[in-house]
């Protein structure tokens, strides 16, 4: 999901939400969890 919005050009949460067949809202819910998961995993690299 993470790959489609982002790094696909021109990619958004409508438009993979529509390649998956899944809703707008559970595709912004799991970029809103992958992003969480990033942040912490580059906080804990961070000395």
């Amino acid at each position: 999901m993470f790959r489609l919005v982002y790094a696909t050009p021109g990619g958004s949460a409508p438009q993979a939400a529509k390649e998956v067949g899944l809703s707008l809202q559970r595709v912004r819910q799991i970029l809103c969890e992958t992003r969480h998961h990033i942040r912490r995993a580059l906080a804990e690299e961070t000395p």
